[in-house]
């Protein structure tokens, strides 16, 4: 994942079981928005997203997908 890339948030189901993506259970929500920055950290890294909505928040990378 870089800066510039349309992803989306995993929904707590999906992000514990990833071979259930797609399926009737995956709970991921299906709004997507693009990343316009990443904060380095020690042992986890913060991206900045913009959501399409309009909406703007910081999320772990273990919880995004690239769309």
């Amino acid at each position: 994942m870089q800066v510039g890339d349309l992803v989306r948030i995993k929904g707590e189901w999906a992000q514990k079981n990833p071979w259930m993506r797609g399926t009737l259970i995956d709970d991921s929500p299906e709004i997507m928005g693009i990343v316009v920055s990443v904060r380095h950290g020690i042992g986890f890294d913060m991206w900045k997203v913009e959501w399409l909505d309009g909406r703007s928040s910081e999320v772990l990378g273990n919880k995004l997908e690239v769309a």
